[in-house]
């Protein structure tokens, strides 16, 4: 074998001395002569092998004590990075402008980073961010005594249990300081069986009963827990539960003096009580049954009502229910088959009326819920029967989820309304395929014709799209509500003061848009 060369290598360790590590390695007739077919015969051959390989090795070794000395010194530098980071991070929040701000501006920039599903998700289920920043931060946030007043509690079925949660409602409470509280414990998706919240938790909300301004809960648990006095509620709200065969229970008048505002959803209404329905001002039905309609003429005083109706009637059963009188009412909303009682109420107050035509499951739309569609074909031929007398005096019409309807449907349904003042067109379930933000078919028909004059005293339009669109025509709808906008300045109507066309779900385009008709009265006053 002929003689190897070797290459020797040398890394500097140190900028400022001459420290370095050294160190022999094979060139590249090693490497050839390894990956060849040669055999070390001799003993000169083989002795010469295991005299450089204990020589590698030595350096090897070497190598891997430097190694693990500038690993450690670079593990330590990396140290010191970090606490120079974190002095530096400290340094500038002790000169940061935000720090000479008085607690009641860091106050009013906490509410404003509040999550938004804060008051819609459970107990501890958001993170509100500003309170983690520091702990004069967090104090701040506590001091937000409204923050923590309105809360929903789950069932253990959900996840948060024991301890936890109710260390939790505790910490809310305490937090609410002596605010009124609005507390939920129920559930939003259906189950077989739902487990009752530990009974600690009922006694911690009970004992703050007389703070509780408004409840909403599950039947059953009216059934297992007695009402306490509640000298401030207000709203009491029940949900129905699946498979149950427990009534919903009320509390007597004594127990709630102020109650004046009463909801049932997918719950059943009380056949048969002493409680004096006279004194709600509110009253919501989810699904209300044939055999409760009768409850309805007991609530003379109601200035709200809203009606969800599930079942099929033929409009000739609901006649057999004879009138239901509301004096006071100014607000109905009706969803549903709800439609079907228009003919039969009496409300020569009333002012607002929205019809929806759907019903919703335990959930919204957006997360997982269903929601049942009236198709048109029950409207078709029959809604000025089931609407003319009631939209007589109504200034402001909601006309909820018809985006598939026909435009002859929904504008026969404004123009009953000779007083309309409000409209709004609101969808916010099932994506469509539309191409608009705006119902095109139903904008033309807002351009005043003074020829056949309608809706002379509408002021404000309102268009509300959940979803997105398929394509951006900003340009296109922008011309259309600039023609009904100057079609309306005829002195034959009211002029419009307000065109909204709202798209939450749309990105990247020139919407959302707060209020079209400032735009186009902002370029008219240029040109003026």
């Amino acid at each position: 074998m002929e003689k190897l060369q070797h290459i020797v290598q040398t890394t500097p360790l140190c900028s400022r001395c001459s420290h370095e590590f050294a160190s022999v390695t094979g060139g590249p007739d090693l490497a050839a002569l390894a990956r060849s077919a040669y055999v070390p015969t001799t003993e000169f051959d083989r002795g010469s092998l295991q005299l450089g390989l204990a020589n590698l090795e030595g350096g090897l070794s070497e190598c891997e004590a430097e190694v693990t000395r500038v690993e450690e010194a670079a593990r330590l530098l990396r140290l010191q990075k970090a606490s120079l980071e974190e002095t530096i991070a400290d340094v500038k929040a002790l000169l940061a402008p935000i720090r000479w701000m008085p607690p009641e501006v860091l106050g009013q920039i906490a509410a404003y980073t509040l999550p938004p599903r804060w008051f819609l998700d459970y107990i501890g289920g958001s993170v509100w961010s500003f309170s983690q920043v520091c702990h004069y931060w967090r104090e701040i946030t506590f001091g937000l005594c409204w923050a923590w007043q309105d809360f929903r509690v789950p069932y253990t079925a959900e996840g948060r249990q024991g301890e936890y949660l109710l260390e939790l409602v505790d910490s809310y409470i305490q937090r609410s300081g002596q605010r009124p509280l609005r507390v939920g414990a129920f559930v939003r998706r259906p189950r077989e069986t739902w487990e009752d919240i530990d009974g600690r938790v009922w006694q911690a909300i009970w004992a703050n009963a007389d703070r509780l301004k408004s409840l909403r809960f599950v039947r059953s648990i009216a059934a297992d827990l007695r009402y306490p006095i509640l000298p401030a509620l207000t709203h009491l709200v029940v949900h129905g539960e699946p498979n149950a065969v427990l009534g919903t229970a009320l509390p007597d008048n004594g127990r709630v003096p102020k109650l004046e505002a009463l909801g049932f959803i997918e719950a059943t209404i009380p056949t048969s009580s002493s409680f004096d329905w006279s004194v709600l001002r509110k009253l919501e039905v989810q699904n209300i049954m044939p055999r409760n309609i009768h409850v309805l003429t007991l609530c003379s005083n109601l200035a709200h009502l809203k009606l969800c109706f599930y079942a099929r009637l033929h409009p000739s059963r609901v006649l057999g229910f004879g009138l239901l009188h509301f004096p006071s009412l100014e607000t109905l909303c009706t969803a549903s088959g709800a439609i079907l009682l228009c003919p039969i109420i009496r409300a020569p107050r009333l002012a607002c009326i929205e019809l929806d035509v759907t019903y919703p499951g335990y959930q919204n739309d957006q997360r997982g819920g269903k929601h049942f569609v009236m198709d048109e074909e029950h409207l078709i031929g029959v809604y000025p029967h089931l609407l003319q007398d009631i939209l007589k005096p109504v200034k402001r019409l909601i006309l909820r989820n018809m985006w598939r309807y026909s435009v002859d449907t929904i504008y026969g349904i404004m123009s009953m309304a000779n007083g309309l003042r409000d409209f709004r067109f609101i969808h916010e379930v099932t994506p469509i395929t539309w191409n608009h933000p705006l119902h095109r078919e139903l904008a033309e028909k807002l351009v005043f014709d003074v020829s056949r004059p309608t809706l002379t005293c509408l002021e404000s339009v309102l268009i509300f799209n959940q979803f997105g669109l398929k394509g951006n025509f900003a340009r296109l709808e922008y011309d259309l509500v600039r023609t009904i906008w100057q079609s309306r300045q005829s002195p034959l109507c009211s002029p419009l003061s307000s065109f909204q066309v709202l798209l939450p779900e749309v990105e990247g385009s020139d919407y959302p848009v707060v209020d079209i008709l400032k735009f186009w009265e902002s370029i008219e006053a240029t040109r003026e």
